[in-house]
């Protein structure tokens, strides 16, 4: 997904690029090093995948920065930056928020989709436990771009195809989905935690949550 700005070491020099990034290389090979893992500036690739793999939201794990290097940033080379203003106020809503934490819960939340034949025939509690028998494939409400479920034995995230259509981000429908597996709160609950930063229930189901959380957690518009 993201992968962060180069480290500077004695056998590198300064290249700025156009935009004024110091690129910083290898005198003679031309190979960039961007503190998670070298990039060949010749062939145009990493030479290595993206160590968060699947985390960083795409089965390709050479791209850069959701293949959106203009507006995204990842300083350390593992962590995820799009909503950078979200985290500040989970910060401050969050009793004892630890963005560690949460990036372990994010490595640790396996993100499935409903629709898959593979999962056809198993229910919740299979996946997590507990007594829930709901299918997989009938688990996503009707409309819905994700939903987190839960039990005794862990925790899964399940993104369906609302979650990609052209009015949505999938990022901040996972990162939606993110604060239920962190905080094990539901919907009612997130909306009351998220009240005084201006996240408002002004359309049927949850989707204000993830329209707050495409304006970067500072206000929410209504769809209708």
């Amino acid at each position: 997904m993201l992968t962060g700005w180069p480290h500077r070491s004695r056998q590198q020099l300064s290249d700025p690029d156009r935009q004024g990034a110091p690129h910083l290389a290898l005198e003679v090979t031309r190979i960039l090093y961007y503190r998670a893992r070298y990039y060949d500036a010749q062939v145009g690739r990493f030479l290595s995948e993206d160590p968060i793999r699947f985390r960083g939201r795409s089965a390709n794990f050479y791209g850069y920065a959701m293949q959106d290097p203009v507006l995204l940033i990842d300083p350390s080379g593992e962590r995820y930056c799009k909503y950078d203003n979200c985290f500040k106020i989970f910060q401050q809503a969050i009793k004892n928020f630890s963005r560690k934490n949460f990036d372990a819960t994010a490595n640790a939340t396996p993100v499935l989709d409903p629709r898959s034949p593979a999962l056809a025939s198993f229910s919740q509690n299979f996946l997590v436990g507990g007594s829930n028998t709901t299918l997989i494939s009938q688990s996503l409400p009707y409309g819905a771009g994700g939903i987190t479920i839960s039990g005794p034995q862990g925790t899964v995230i399940l993104l369906g195809p609302n979650a990609y259509i052209h009015s949505n981000d999938p990022d901040a429908t996972y990162l939606h989905e993110l604060i239920h597996a962190y905080t094990h709160l539901d919907d009612d609950q997130v909306f009351n935690l998220f009240k005084p930063y201006g996240l408002r229930h002004l359309n049927p189901g949850s989707y204000d949550i993830t329209l707050w959380i495409m304006s970067d957690c500072k206000n929410t518009v209504s769809s209708q």
